[in-house]
């Protein structure tokens, strides 16, 4: 099984932060576990080298999920979910994604008039392969494969 994108890891989140208050590495063995993630999986770095993937696209959820106001940071690295997040799981939706997001205030607020966010929605929609790297994922990663694919071409036109 390839490491689950952010968005779909966005619902288990909520779920398991609605279980309890957890830190960040706690959320992290337990989503790894929820997807039964292989050791390799799990030690699988972004492409900078300084960050698992699965402890990127777990904080880039978190971070989706705290703007929708669906969870709450108690302190630093430790979250829990929110009334609106336990009201939410009352009727879960099938997936929690941006386009999902969106029907909040709080977090449409945080992205007035985003050209990037219909983008993304385009592109985040579909699920998330290894090969299709380029076109999706987390901001860092999307960041990151554009880098990559412009150093190509740069290399090209050189040679």
């Amino acid at each position: 099984m390839a490491i689950p994108d952010f968005q779909t890891l966005m619902l288990p989140v909520l779920r398991r932060l609605a279980e309890r208050r957890l830190k960040s590495r706690e959320l992290v063995d337990a989503i790894c576990d929820d997807f039964s993630l292989t050791e390799e999986e799990r030690l699988q770095m972004n492409p900078s080298g300084k960050q698992a993937t699965i402890f990127n696209r777990i904080h880039w959820a978190l971070t989706y999920l705290n703007s929708a106001r669906l969870i709450t940071r108690v302190s630093r690295g430790v979250y829990e979910a929110s009334e609106r997040g336990h009201e939410l799981l009352r009727q879960p939706p099938s997936r929690i994604d941006i386009p999902f997001l969106k029907q909040y205030d709080e977090f449409r607020a945080l992205r007035p008039n985003d050209r990037y966010s219909e983008t993304i929605d385009s592109v985040t929609s579909a699920p998330v392969s290894q090969a299709d790297s380029n076109s999706s994922g987390t901001p860092d990663e999307r960041i990151f494969n554009a880098v990559a694919d412009i150093e190509a071409e740069l290399r090209e036109r050189v040679l």
